[in-house]
């Protein structure tokens, strides 16, 4: 969506030849509010997929353009602003509520201590860091702000940063990322030496010792994970490092080839 958005409304601002590695690449700046507040842009974004976010997105950008002469300076100026007024400030604009407001704080505004919640996050804080509350229940004002401020508690000065760190792992879909499937368990021979008839106990025995992987890939998925991704990002920065003084369009064609040699 976020591509979708920077390529339909707003001009190339880099073009990166193709090469051997990769074919040639169009980056596309994100839109200011200008761009975005025609009411002709609802129906625009309706038709790319937006469905029901495209109404927030234009009256969004709509009363920013209203309420303010610069949109974009008052918006980096929030950065500049305490955490309670930045995020009143921000929910006054159309659709956003507490958990988008602490989302632009934390990923936009520099608020690293930010954690937004949602019924994910606070199943997190109630499995793993002892918050004593059900594991389902309704997301009030009270227990979002309590919720928020336990993990802020544990993790310090980048809890938004950690939070979206044990949102991931947590996830079923990266349970086993990068690892190859496991491979089906056999049960052993009974003909062999026995009769052809197991007990009904000695088979569910069996069975429970040889295909229950899960507890244990996921955690060896996880390290894995972990240390590739280590590995490639100071791999990148030190290529990142040594291509100072190249050109931008230099930098993106050195980073292909850092990626497809890891």
């Amino acid at each position: 969506m976020v591509q979708n958005l920077c390529i339909h409304f707003s001009p190339a601002l880099l073009v990166v030849p193709a090469d051997e590695a990769s074919p040639e690449q169009t980056f596309h700046p994100f839109p200011p509010p200008e761009a975005l507040a025609d009411p002709s842009v609802e129906t625009r974004l309706r038709e790319l997929g937006f469905g029901y976010r495209a109404k927030y997105i234009q009256k969004t950008a709509a009363l920013l353009c209203e309420r303010h002469k610069d949109p974009q300076n008052w918006l980096k100026s929030l950065r500049m602003k305490s955490i309670e007024e930045a995020r009143e400030a921000l929910l006054e604009l159309h659709g956003v509520g507490p958990k988008v407001a602490d989302c632009i704080l934390l990923m936009s505004l520099d608020k690293a201590s930010i954690v937004p919640v949602d019924t994910h996050v606070y199943q997190i804080a109630v499995k793993h860091y002892g918050l004593r509350a059900p594991l389902k229940a309704n997301m009030t004002p009270v227990l979002y702000a309590q919720v928020a401020q336990k993990l802020a508690g544990v993790w310090g000065d980048y809890a938004g940063w950690a939070h979206s760190v044990m949102f991931t792992a947590d996830l079923r879909s990266f349970a086993d990322f990068g690892l190859p499937s496991p491979s089906p368990s056999v049960p052993a021979s009974s003909t062999e030496g026995s009769s052809s008839a197991t007990p009904t106990k000695k088979r569910k025995a069996t069975s429970a010792k040889t295909s229950n992987p899960t507890s244990s890939s996921s955690k060896r998925a996880r390290q894995v994970y972990v240390e590739e991704s280590s590995a490639t990002l100071a791999v990148t920065a030190a290529a990142t490092d040594d291509a100072e003084s190249s050109t931008l369009v230099e930098r993106i064609k050195l980073r292909r080839r850092t990626r497809s040699s890891t």
